[in-house]
């Protein structure tokens, strides 16, 4: 099986939606029975580094709108056969269902936070949501705030939150400085959890 993901930005960028695309992105290509992810950036300022072997990351759509859109085209036109399209950013919601018309598979709507807690400022963004199959939020939050406005149904959509490295986010060293600076040479604390 073959997946589309129309992303705004994934490898080759920084960010919070950046890492999420991409863990989500890893994801999908560690699953042993699809046989490729197609995925189209909108945005990379940065160089994509390493990428997962199932994954075809097309560049082709980076320098404006049109671009990205031509891009698109020409991707499904050349095989429009999917199992699943991703379109990992509401703003990109015109494109999704504008393609809809020629690949018939099954979508869904990754939404993050801000970006989907309040209608958009597109009109036909707003429209189009009420539209969708499905989404996954990021967080209860996101999922909350983008019921408050949408007309969806209270089953469509689910949560996958971020996921973190913990190895990461180990602490380190004891500054030598912070300690003397404070009189903490040698002090340990404990916690009285009662």
């Amino acid at each position: 099986m073959r997946f589309l993901v129309l992303t705004t930005d994934a490898y080759g960028r920084l960010g919070g939606i950046a890492k999420y695309n991409r863990d989500f992105l890893s994801v999908l290509c560690s699953y042993q029975d699809f046989t490729e992810v197609v995925a189209i950036p909108r945005l990379m300022p940065k160089q994509p580094g390493a990428l997962p072997s199932k994954l075809t990351y097309i560049t082709l759509g980076l320098k404006n709108k049109p671009n990205y859109i031509l891009t698109v085209l020409n991707v499904f036109r050349s095989n429009p056969h999917f199992g699943l399209i991703v379109c990992s950013h509401i703003n990109l919601l015109p494109i999704l269902f504008f393609i809809r018309f020629w690949i018939r598979a099954p979508y869904l709507l990754l939404i993050y936070g801000i970006d989907a807690w309040k209608p958009n400022n597109s009109r036909l963004v707003n429209f189009l949501v009420n539209k969708i199959c499905t989404f996954i939020s990021i967080s209860e939050i996101t999922k909350r705030r983008f019921f408050n406005w949408t007309e969806l149904h209270r089953n469509k959509g689910f949560i996958l939150p971020n996921a973190i490295d913990i190895s990461k986010y180990n602490p380190g060293p004891k500054s030598a400085s912070l300690q003397d600076r404070y009189g903490l040479a040698g002090v340990t604390s404990q916690i009285d959890l009662n």
